[in-house]
């Protein structure tokens, strides 16, 4: 009886002392999650834009101790992302810059407003309603909601048009997802650091473009015979520029009759 009684207190005593040393372990590597994250957090810009594909710069430090690239914060730049490299102990790979332009030229001198409109100014809560201010319905309504939902003061909004300072714009994306008319693209950087874009969404066709918009783009394929790399097309109307083919040469924009192609550039 008392062999048995013993071997009873002999396995709850090594329980005992195996829990608490669980208890310590646990904690100890718990610590040492905590002090990376918050070296993370200091190295992350803090920013919680959602531009890496995550909620916030906290979900994106817990990623990244879960094997996440250290190459998708694009307000850090390359810089955060070698610094992140390092301290992961991964070798470094460069940020692939975004930028967002708007496709819309048609300010207040290029369209004429359908009537003046007197209600809320906001571009989300005009577009719930069934009629429009334009004559053109594929453009900018120029109300702002953009401007005021960039963290990082890129966006302007002037004679009706917004507008987007690529140099500022860190590519989060905030902007194009608020927009209701899908007027705000983004593009990421490709072998050249300027590249060319299609100011306009109008696929009315020429004529019809050329009535409501002088700026909009009338399908010409005058900027497709320019460009000497093939990364223009036109379709349904409308001028397409395949960004990762684009040297930023230049020439589609002096072809354009209209001035609907622009130029976005990265550095």
């Amino acid at each position: 009886m008392d062999g048995i009684l013993w071997t009873v207190v002999l396995m709850a005593a090594v329980g005992l002392v195996g829990s608490v040393l669980l208890s310590i372990v646990s904690r100890k590597l718990a610590i040492g999650e905590d002090e990376r994250l918050a070296y993370l957090a200091r190295i992350l810009p803090g920013a919680n834009c959602g531009s890496c594909g995550h909620p916030g710069c906290e979900q994106y430090a817990r990623a990244l101790l879960a094997g996440a690239e250290p190459n998708a914060c694009t307000v850090g730049g390359d810089r955060v992302a070698v610094e992140l490299a390092a301290f992961l102990g991964v070798e470094p790979v460069g940020v692939v810059r975004r930028a967002a332009y708007v496709a819309c030229k048609g300010s207040r001198d290029k369209i004429d407003p359908a009537f003046e409109f007197q209600g809320v100014p906001s571009c989300r809560v005009f577009s719930t309603m069934s009629y429009t201010s334009l004559s053109c319905p594929f453009g900018c309504l120029g109300f702002g909601d953009c401007r005021e939902a960039c963290a990082f003061d890129a966006i302007s909004v002037k004679d009706g048009i917004a507008s987007i300072d690529a140099t500022a714009c860190t590519g989060c994306g905030a902007c194009v997802d608020l927009c209701p008319r899908h007027v705000i693209k983004l593009v990421g950087e490709g072998e050249a650091s300027i590249a060319a874009y299609v100011a306009c969404m109008n696929t009315m066709g020429g004529r019809r473009t050329r009535e409501v918009c002088s700026a909009g783009c009338i399908g010409c394929s005058k900027c497709v015979k320019a460009c000497p790399t093939g990364a223009i097309s036109v379709e349904h109307g409308l001028a397409r520029v395949e960004a990762g083919a684009c040297t930023g040469c230049g020439a589609c924009i002096e072809a354009c009759p209209t001035g609907a192609l622009g130029a976005l550039s990265f550095s």
